[in-house]
């Protein structure tokens, strides 16, 4: 009877990494998962936004998680072709935000993360969570996107 409220107490978050790192954000934030398409860089904006692409005929800026959540800049060489793009939706805005690499889906505990990590932007994160000894930052695109004021597109 424990082990059936454990599992009730449980949310999939989908995992990947972001330079060295790895992070996840709540399976039910990430409305899709793309190849990259073509990025228009658009000039006098933020560091923290890469550019925009166009998704069935909607502007969608791109945000860059590297330097929002001041992660390492230059570790993860991923391939290029193991990058993707999620696109989320949070408060009716529309975002999205390039990763190098998918690492799946995972069933974690919200109740077993610890504070975010001090060298990074922890008030970006929800908590940190061990699985298989490994570190998952979680991230909180509410107060991503309420920093950002990414515009309504």
């Amino acid at each position: 009877m424990a082990e059936a409220e454990t599992i009730q107490l449980k949310e999939q978050f989908i995992t990947f990494k972001i330079g060295s790192e790895r992070y996840g954000i709540g399976l039910k934030e990430a409305k899709e998962i793309i190849l990259p398409p073509e990025i228009k860089n658009v000039p006098n904006t933020s560091e923290s936004i890469i550019g925009v692409i166009n998704l069935r005929g909607k502007v969608v800026p791109v945000l860059n998680f590297k330097i929002i959540l001041n992660t390492d800049l230059n570790g993860g060489a991923e391939l290029e072709s193991e990058k993707r793009i999620i696109i989320i939706n949070i408060n009716n805005i529309t975002a999205a935000f390039m990763v190098d690499k998918m690492m799946g889906v995972v069933d974690l505990n919200p109740d077993n993360f610890k504070a975010g990590r001090e060298n990074g932007k922890k008030e970006f994160l929800k908590g940190v969570n061990a699985e298989d000894d490994k570190l998952i930052s979680i991230i909180d695109l509410k107060s991503i996107i309420e920093s950002r004021k990414v515009q309504k597109v």
